[in-house]
């Protein structure tokens, strides 16, 4: 399958590198409209829940995201 979207927030391919396009990714919580990459997804949740606020959109794409996650 051909990647059709690449994540704002990372510029890695929606929903992950080793699937791309294979189904959708996760909606940020940042705005509750844009689709992000999985991992992203799941990096916002754990920003949400340590209370480290949210990456705000005019810092995307972030530097030395998904490190957690390598």
């Amino acid at each position: 399958m051909q990647p059709t979207n690449i994540c704002p927030r990372c510029t890695h391919y929606i929903p992950n590198d080793e699937m791309p396009g294979a189904y959708p990714g996760a909606i940020s919580r940042v705005d509750n409209k844009t689709e992000i990459c999985s991992n992203c997804g799941t990096d916002e949740a754990l920003e949400n829940f340590f209370g480290d606020g949210l990456t705000p959109i005019s810092n995307w794409p972030k530097e030395e995201v998904h490190a957690h996650f390598a």
